[in-house]
């Protein structure tokens, strides 16, 4: 049993590894977090931007409907305008890094799958 046994120079390469190991670790853990908090955050904001979007759009189509004296109030109603105009595509951009955030782990199981279907026709 004595070949068994590690040395002590062995096991103190295995308790530097386990704690490097243990560091990496913990800092994917403290990313993840991070990124989750800022998605999630990120996400809050998203949603009363497209709150506020939604009351500035029924706000200009009642304007819309009426005959709005001042060209003062006719400018500022056009502003508001191309405000709704950015913010929706605003949104528009935040939905679609979230659709590709979705997709981009789809992606190398894919490629795994069609590797080994062409693996298995060269074979």
């Amino acid at each position: 049993m004595k070949g068994c046994e590690l040395s002590s120079a062995e096991r103190m390469e295995g308790e530097a590894a386990a704690a490097v190991l243990q560091v990496l670790v913990q800092n994917l853990i403290d990313q993840s977090k991070k990124e989750f908090s800022l998605v999630r955050g990120l996400e809050k904001e998203a949603k009363k931007l497209s709150e506020s979007l939604d009351t500035i759009q029924k706000f200009l189509n009642d304007a819309e409907m009426r005959t709005i004296p001042g060209e003062a109030v006719k400018s500022w109603l056009k502003k508001l305008e191309n405000v709704a105009f950015d913010a929706d595509n605003v949104l528009d951009e935040f939905n679609y890094h979230l659709l590709c955030k979705q997709i981009k782990p789809i992606k190398p199981m894919k490629q795994k799958v069609w590797l080994k279907k062409v693996k298995q026709r060269l074979v």
